[in-house]
């Protein structure tokens, strides 16, 4: 009995779950959180194209809320990959351009925008190629290539740039590439 004074009060006071601010519209990504229909997002000019030419971008698409697993099927017969998950909600979706507006009018998609390589760019790795004293420094990256993409294709555009592959490697879910990068 001598509990029941705590808990009446957690009860009286307690704020109920739907009044809590959600922290699931927010996207947590290497350059930041944004929340894409309240501070926008960051972004570079750079366009990124799938070397698969029935697949031709690459989107972030964030839910509404926490979905069973029908949706995969329904953005799947609509002709989208899942790549990956982002916290919080939101995955990265491989998808031809002429299926995005099908796909943002499905009633639990909060947004859907282009993937940007700028999402993937740590603080580190921006500080590193602004500053005029570390210009001539030779950087190892790790490099994700998507499973859907032909490995040898995306190393040869990687060696074009005169980057130096050191290793790469394939696994069901992801290819990975390190390079040394001028």
């Amino acid at each position: 009995m001598r509990h029941l004074g705590p808990l009446l009060a957690l009860v009286l006071f307690a704020t109920p779950l739907w009044a809590l601010p959600s922290k699931s519209r927010v996207i947590h990504l290497q350059c930041g959180s944004y929340d894409p229909l309240v501070d926008g997002m960051p972004g570079t000019t750079i366009t990124v194209t799938s070397q698969t030419p029935s697949l031709k971008g690459y989107y972030l698409l964030q839910l509404q809320t926490l979905q069973g697993t029908g949706w995969v099927q329904e953005i799947e017969n609509l002709g989208a990959v899942v790549l990956s998950y982002i916290p919080e909600n939101t995955y990265l979706i491989q998808l031809a351009d002429d299926a995005v507006q099908g796909v943002a009018a499905l009633p639990w998609v909060r947004w859907i925008g282009p993937w940007d390589p700028y999402y993937k760019q740590s603080e580190e790795l921006r500080g590193m190629t602004m500053d005029p004293r570390r210009q001539n420094e030779i950087v190892p990256l790790r490099f994700r290539v998507f499973v859907t993409e032909n490995l040898p294709a995306c190393i040869k555009i990687i060696e074009s740039f005169g980057w130096t592959i050191t290793k790469s490697w394939s696994y069901d879910t992801e290819q990975i590439v390190l390079m040394d990068v001028p």
